[in-house]
């Protein structure tokens, strides 16, 4: 019983030192673009990396105690399907970038300083015109309110 406690307090100790991933470079355009405007600023924060949708998702998957099922595994997914919350007109312009292309789209939570964090990644990205698609990531973090 001892040995599996010190066990599991060195996991969740190696779990919080390892401390968030990089997830990239904060866009305040692709903030804007992408969430809700009627929200309290800081309950979304849209981050575009170099790294590949994989890397991200297994780095924070490493961090994740408790995933669900299916939590963290990138996946082929309609467009439309993966900015779910976009407006129509941004709808249509994503429809249009996407054209026979689906990114890869990973979802999962984790819980960071007693506050609970939904990330959703896509790869490819529009760029915050939607004239053209990004190489890399991008990686939307909703704070989830209490």
């Amino acid at each position: 019983m001892r040995v599996a406690i010190g066990l599991l307090l060195g996991v969740l100790g190696q779990a919080a030192a390892a401390g968030p991933p990089s997830l990239g470079q904060a866009d305040e355009a692709l903030t804007r673009r992408f969430t809700p405007g009627s929200v309290a600023r800081g309950t979304y924060v849209v981050y575009r990396s170099e790294r590949r949708v994989s890397d991200l998702a297994a780095e924070l998957k490493a961090q994740d105690l408790a995933p669900s099922q299916g939590a963290w595994k990138p996946e082929r997914q309609d467009a439309l399907e993966a900015f779910d919350g976009a407006s129509r007109a941004d709808r249509f312009r994503i429809a249009e970038l996407y054209v026979g292309i689906h990114p890869f789209v990973a979802r999962g939570s984790l819980v960071r300083d007693g506050r609970r964090l939904a990330y959703t990644l896509i790869s490819p990205y529009p760029d915050a015109t939607l004239t053209r698609l990004e190489p890399g990531t991008l990686v939307i973090v909703f704070h989830v309110p209490f």
